[in-house]
């Protein structure tokens, strides 16, 4: 049997099998990476969920934030000290609302909520409200 398909007629074929394949893929990508690309719609998605937040990060980092931001007020000039208090104001704000969405995260046990809830809460709540009344109660910083 006499093969009817010309050299030129196959190439063409085989060409048009090979690149198929990476034209495929070229359009999953895209359509990939403009999902998790930052502003994409998995990243709206994520930023917009506070429970995802509440989980990666506990309310001790912004208690150590705040400790450590206060500590360099000392170190700082006027001006940078304005900047810094703003940033101790907004950790301050965020553990108070983050504690107790926290305390509701369904990852913790009820013995670790009653902690928070009876122990770390009270003793950061005070540290917050000494910084507080140091550093933003009638001071030349706010």
């Amino acid at each position: 049997m006499k093969n009817r398909l010309s050299v030129k007629v196959k190439l063409a074929l085989i060409a048009v099998t090979a690149s198929l394949p990476i034209v495929l893929l070229a359009i999953i990508a895209f359509f990939v990476l403009n999902k998790l690309s930052v502003g994409g719609s998995l990243d709206s998605d994520i930023n917009g969920s506070k429970g995802l937040t509440v989980q990666l990060a506990s309310p001790s980092l912004y208690l150590l934030e705040t400790a450590k931001q206060t500590y360099e007020l000392s170190t700082m000039q006027p001006r940078a000290m304005l900047v810094q208090s703003k940033k101790i104001q907004a950790s301050i704000t965020n553990y108070r609302e983050k504690i107790d969405a926290w305390k509701d995260n369904p990852f913790i046990t009820d013995a670790q909520k009653a902690f928070i809830n009876d122990s770390v809460k009270s003793q950061a709540f005070e540290m917050l409200d000494f910084i507080e009344r140091r550093y933003f109660t009638g001071s030349a910083i706010r």
